[in-house]
């Protein structure tokens, strides 16, 4: 079994443990954390009489998600580069 991209086995764990200096990168792996706990509680609850439904700003995670792509590109990039060179 290959190793995950991030080290570790859960989303979650990538949130609260990756070891970076970048505190961006942590915060916005934070926020993703926190929407998916707020999705899976519209996914998961009975629908009612009445909705409330997330606003423009609750959903959107594509500066978190970029955030993410761009750590893996540099991760796989970074490790191309070592199997090139040995």
């Amino acid at each position: 079994m290959e190793t995950p991209i991030f080290g570790q086995d859960t989303f979650n764990k990538v949130a609260n443990n990756y070891a970076t200096d970048n505190q961006s990168f942590k915060g916005a792996m934070d926020k993703l954390n926190i929407q998916k706990h707020i999705s899976d509680g519209f996914l998961h609850q009975r629908i009612r009489k009445s909705e409330t439904l997330p606003d423009a700003e609750e959903v959107n995670v594509s500066p978190a998600i970029n955030q993410l792509l761009r750590e893996i590109v540099r991760i796989l990039t970074e490790e191309t580069v070592k199997q090139r060179n040995n």
